[in-house]
């Protein structure tokens, strides 16, 4: 920001996706990121400002804090599954399975956890997963892996996130076509965000020995 402020003021500032509040009195100069603003940084604007001798500065103030705060509370986190695709025959530490490729985008997501979600089922309703490793699990009569993530901004898209499926956790069997329904869930804060599936299969006699 180039200038300088020769009175005390309060303006609303709004630079790419943020917007903060910039606070002068006097010689002490803050700006308030609303993006990470707390309570505390709240209390703290609203104390400078009963140092103005303008009633109107104070009041533009005010109401800007609460339409920033009711802003804040109604930016519900949002996330959209962009695509969604399979490699084949992929070995990882001498496994072969598939790769899932997801591609999705996140709003509203600034610091939040989250986690991507694959699930795997026979479409036959057989058992899948007959032995146990740390990074599957077993839901129902689903397989489940899945990956964590931080979102470090507001808005973000993540262009091609990868979860390995090993073939043994798919139950395979030589006299079937072994159909599989593949769904991934964007999970954050409790909810499901996003949910996406796609069939795939590997044919008659892919049994594993």
């Amino acid at each position: 920001m180039s200038g300088q402020l020769i009175e005390d003021a309060f303006r609303l500032l709004i630079s790419g996706n943020d917007t903060g509040i910039l606070a002068q009195c006097g010689r002490n100069t803050k700006v308030f990121p609303v993006s990470s603003m707390s309570a505390r940084n709240f209390m703290e604007v609203k104390k400078m400002s009963r140092n103005l001798i303008n009633r109107s500065i104070q009041a533009f103030v005010f109401t800007t804090l609460v339409l920033l705060a009711t802003s804040m509370v109604s930016a519900q986190i949002e996330a959209t599954i962009e695509k969604l695709w399979l490699d084949r025959d992929v070995k990882v530490k001498d496994e072969t399975g598939i790769r899932v490729h997801v591609k999705y985008k996140l709003k509203n997501a600034l610091k939040v956890y989250g986690s991507v979600q694959v699930y795997v089922e026979r479409a036959d309703n057989d058992v899948m997963l007959f032995k146990s490793k740390g990074y599957v699990y077993k839901v129902d009569r689903k397989i489940l892996v899945l990956t964590t993530f931080t979102s470090p901004y507001a808005n973000t898209t993540y262009p091609d996130t990868k979860l390995f499926v090993p073939n043994w956790a798919f139950n395979l069997k030589a006299d079937n076509p072994n159909k599989m329904k593949l769904t991934v869930e964007i999970v954050a804060e409790g909810k499901v965000l996003a949910s996406s599936s796609i069939g795939f299969g590997f044919g008659l006699g892919k049994a594993l020995p």
